[in-house]
């Protein structure tokens, strides 16, 4: 049970809860030591020597009268009478619940002495007629004079005495220390209740990154604020799911390479069995072959050049491009393909256009592929447009077909490896699948962008947007 509390990031949180109590505790009672309570005699002092010197005249007219202080007790004892109901303080609560304030709050309290420092009359008969004043009375003493002659002193006790102000002392700090123990009692339980709020989901995301490491299926943890933790909490979950969608990519590439091969390898084992049964000629045999291994040393080279393009070994080649120069070559190059299949194909590219810098083979390789699949999909007697304008600071180059378009469920999807937006297609039709997601590999390498617009029975056009660039200068590093 104590490991629980206090294990983990629960209870470092709970242990830095606890100091940080501790020490505001301490830091309490330090500020409370440090009230100045002995000032509180000091200002009473003050005041009764205040006191004493509104009344003095009260006495030296009472001797000049009465010629002695034979009657001054009589004189003094007058100012004790009892203070009005209304008027008394008394009070029952806090730390002042138990004060006997007949003996540490005295009301009215006077002495007189003669002028031999004798005390002659005590409203609080605590002292003898006759006895010398007391030093601590002396400093609060005030002469009675009677023209040039002292006639005696004259004291006003407060009514705070020393034993009050000890007494208030101890009955604050006792208050202090209670309300900082309640205080620190209930930081305690709320830290508590926090410190488990805080943990729960850090244990939450820590059994979920175990089951996630085991590859087990793994339910999205519960978001429960918009806080640190939450926004933790979130990314995880999008982690996992990302992991979990990059699981089943792994899993469709491996069955879609297994699916690629199989279809030359069952080609060629058919063509051996049928030459060892003499059943087709070598020369028509060797032919097979040769097509099929060549097939096969394609998808090997297109794989191998998206496995270098993902992990960044894929160097390009940066040179200044003409994209007028460079379109039009392609356009010339691909001319008697199209007229093969009755297909016009066409450049729309303005006189000039400002220099790119990129590998030529690379982006040629690009461009090749875009218009391999324009003409494939392209009907007799169609159209395929090769371009590039300026936009910005981009060029941007396209390729258009007429062919029946692209549906919008498959649009999102048309450079992912291996994907047909017609699943019917043939290898020999639709190719192997990996040319677009090459496409989109290199273009990005370019630090570039890539898109398709179509729709069903509406032209279908590729673009590829990639940065002017000056005179001279290296081509940016890319991440893909």
């Amino acid at each position: 049970m104590f490991k629980r509390i206090f294990g983990g990031i629960g209870g470092q949180l709970l242990r830095s809860f606890l100091i940080v109590i501790l020490i505001s505790i301490g830091v309490l009672s330090f500020i409370v030591q440090q009230i100045p309570f002995h000032r509180i005699n000091e200002i009473a002092a003050q005041m009764s020597q205040r006191q004493a010197l509104q009344l003095a005249p009260l006495f030296v007219s009472y001797y000049e009268l009465a010629g002695s202080w034979d009657q001054a007790q009589t004189l003094v004892e007058q100012f004790n009478q009892p203070l009005p109901e209304n008027l008394a303080f008394e009070p029952k609560v806090g730390f002042l619940r138990n004060v006997n304030w007949s003996e540490t709050l005295i009301t009215n309290r006077i002495i007189i002495t003669d002028a031999t420092n004798r005390v002659v009359a005590d409203s609080g008969k605590l002292l003898t007629v006759g006895q010398r004043l007391p030093t601590e009375f002396e400093t609060q003493a005030v002469l009675l004079e009677q023209e040039t002659a002292v006639i005696g002193q004259l004291v006003f006790v407060s009514g705070i005495t020393p034993e009050f102000v000890g007494l208030l002392r101890n009955g604050f700090v006792r208050t202090i220390m209670w309300g900082g123990g309640l205080a620190a009692a209930i930081a305690l339980l709320a830290s508590m209740f926090l410190t488990r709020r805080i943990a729960q989901p850090v244990r939450q995301l820590n059994s979920a990154a175990r089951v996630l490491s085991t590859g087990a299926a793994m339910v999205p943890l519960t978001v429960s604020g918009t806080d640190e933790i939450g926004e933790l909490t979130q990314s995880f979950n999008d982690m996992a799911d990302a992991l979990e969608k990059q699981k089943q990519l792994r899993r469709q590439l491996v069955a879609d390479i297994a699916h690629e091969l199989r279809t030359p390898l069952s080609i060629m084992q058919l063509n051996v069995e049928a030459l060892e049964d003499g059943l087709q000629p070598q020369k028509e045999t060797a032919v097979s072959l040769h097509t099929e291994i060549a097939t096969l040393a394609r998808l090997i080279d297109d794989l191998r050049l998206l496995s270098l393009a993902d992990t960044g070994g894929l160097r390009l080649e940066p040179e200044l491009i003409d994209p007028v120069a460079f379109l039009l070559h392609l356009v010339q190059v691909w001319q008697v393909n199209a007229q093969a299949k009755q297909i016009n194909l066409l450049a729309e590219v303005p006189g000039t256009l400002p220099n790119i810098q990129a590998d030529q083979g690379r982006l040629a390789q690009v461009m090749n592929n875009l218009i391999s699949n324009a003409l494939r999909y392209a009907p007799t007697g169609g159209q395929v447009l090769v371009g590039a304008k300026e936009s910005g600071s981009e060029i941007v180059f396209w390729v258009s077909d007429n062919g029946p378009g692209i549906s919008a469920e498959a649009l999102p999807h048309v450079f992912e490896r291996f994907y047909r937006a017609d699943p019917s297609r043939s290898r020999e039709s639709g190719g192997s699948g990996l040319g677009l997601a090459i496409a989109r590999r290199l273009v990005l390498l370019h630090n570039g962008r890539i898109w398709v617009e179509s729709s069903p029975e509406q032209p279908t056009t590729f673009y590829i947007a990639l940065k002017s660039s000056p005179a001279s200068g290296p081509l940016p590093s890319a991440h893909p």
